[in-house]
């Protein structure tokens, strides 16, 4: 599999002073996947800006033109939303995050990568149309996706969130769209305080909209058979000629965001059923993760999937019965029982 990597310092340049999402996420990966033996097999490419036409075909203009207004004149910091602080180049850095969303379409599209692992900041899962939240500016992932439908390079787009938070802005941009299948796994309940079970999508995009609400304390055991037992079914139900990934991983067990208990091991297990699974080109793009080592380790257990690198690790755990449930409640509503 060719397997390549976006990424740029400029991602650094979003200033969040002691905010948990910083510069020092990204820092961290790249120095282990440099000091890594297989970086070399890794395809290395920079990003470009992501032109504003392309950012308001999920933005509204309103919205786009407040952010590149920001942080107010004599301010060099501002919170955007309570929870979201702006620098003074954060706007120009959230376009690069886009430009690197559709660069790696235009890469898995073009057929010079099977795979991309697009690590930028901010994330971008729970920005809205109309506004940013949850760390979030513009919604990389959600901007991917159109990108690609814009261009006609496909019909057909699968999303899948691992992030241990569930997806919210993603989740509403595609709600009533059947050309996007959105599927979800996240502590739940938890923040943003969407993502039941009951939120399935309206209109044309019902059954569209996938949430598999998981209990606090899931580990290791739980991630591989939801995704073992789900992507199959997807693939089939749905038929993706696309996969776009918002890949966080403050599910891991040491987060300081979070009550989940994944380990390297259960995200290296999400990455080989994706890959058994869904054998269509793939799209990664880096969502959370606050413990700055386990993301760097957990980033690296993802790559060595792509790569096709022997894992040497295993499953640990005991899975729950209310993961169970969820999975088999959910073939249920769609017939496999």
């Amino acid at each position: 599999m060719k397997v390549a990597l976006i990424y740029d310092s400029i991602y650094l340049e979003h200033r969040t002073r002691n905010h948990p999402e910083s510069p020092g996420r990204l820092t961290g990966i790249v120095q282990a996947l440099q000091d890594s033996p297989w970086f070399d097999s890794l395809q290395c490419y920079r990003p470009q800006k992501c032109p504003l036409d392309i950012v308001e075909k999920v933005h509204t203009h309103k919205y786009v033109d407040y952010v590149m207004r920001l942080p107010p004149a004599g301010m060099d910091y501002y919170f955007l939303s309570l929870d979201t602080p702006v620098s003074s180049r954060s706007a120009e850095v959230a376009l690069y995050a886009a430009g690197g969303a559709i660069e790696a379409i235009d890469l898995v599209t073009g057929g010079k990568a099977d795979a991309v692992f697009l690590l930028a900041r901010p994330p971008g899962h729970h920005a809205l149309p109309s506004h940013g939240m949850g760390f979030c500016i513009f919604n990389n992932i959600a901007i991917a996706a159109r990108y690609a439908q814009s261009r006609q390079y496909v019909e057909r787009i699968l999303i899948l969130d691992f992030d241990v938070h569930h997806g919210n802005g993603t989740q509403e941009i595609f709600y009533t769209d059947p050309s996007v299948l959105y599927f979800s796994t996240h502590q739940f309940p938890f923040y943003p305080g969407t993502g039941s079970w009951t939120e399935i999508g309206e209109g044309k995009g019902k059954g569209y909209t996938i949430n598999i609400p998981l209990v606090k304390g899931c580990g290791d055991a739980d991630y591989q058979y939801v995704y073992q037992t789900m992507l199959a079914f997807l693939m089939d139900f749905y038929h993706p000629e696309l996969v776009l990934i918002s890949a966080g991983f403050d599910a891991y067990y040491k987060d300081p965001l979070a009550e989940m208990k994944v380990t390297e091991a259960g995200f290296r297990a999400i990455t080989d059923a994706i890959i058994q699974h869904l054998p269509v080109p793939k799209v990664f793009i880096l969502e959370g993760g606050y413990h700055p080592e386990g993301l760097a380790s957990c980033v690296m257990a993802v790559s060595q999937s792509l790569l096709g690198l022997e894992a040497h690790t295993k499953i640990n755990g005991t899975m729950r019965e209310e993961t169970r449930a969820v999975i088999h409640a959910t073939r249920r509503r769609y017939g496999k029982g």
